[in-house]
């Protein structure tokens, strides 16, 4: 089962891998989740960690990010360079932290966020 965007399938589904693995006969149990990836301004991330925060989310990953924009190579040191965070998510949550990102972040700094679905192993973490 899939959910749409918005919609929550709930922390408790749990989806069997289809093959088994060459190393045993179990199969693999993983949760169904949304990954939620944010691309802004380094000097951004201590208050993206708060808002995440204030939401419920007190784990995320993140690393520096570089590449080429819309605008090209960013001009000077003065701007610094971008992170990346990433956040494994229920499906329910993912709306609120884009409106927290379009309300207190993308006017003052330059942010992207996508969304994938995943399967998260192990299940029992998610």
């Amino acid at each position: 089962m899939r959910a749409r965007r918005g919609q929550s399938v709930g922390t408790s589904e749990r989806r069997v891998a289809a093959a088994r693995p060459p190393w045993g006969s179990e199969r693999v149990e993983t949760a169904r989740k949304k990954l939620v990836t944010i691309l802004a301004p380094e000097n951004a991330e201590p208050s993206i960690a708060e808002d995440l925060k204030s939401l419920g989310i007190h784990a995320f990953s993140s690393v520096q990010a570089g590449g080429r924009g819309q605008h090209g190579v960013r001009p000077s040191t003065w701007l610094g360079p971008n992170v990346q965070i990433e956040i494994v998510v229920d499906a329910a949550i993912v709306d609120r932290i884009l409106e927290v990102l379009e309300a207190k972040h993308r006017k003052i700094n330059p942010c992207v966020a996508w969304i994938t679905d995943v399967d998260a192993w192990p299940a029992e973490k998610f």
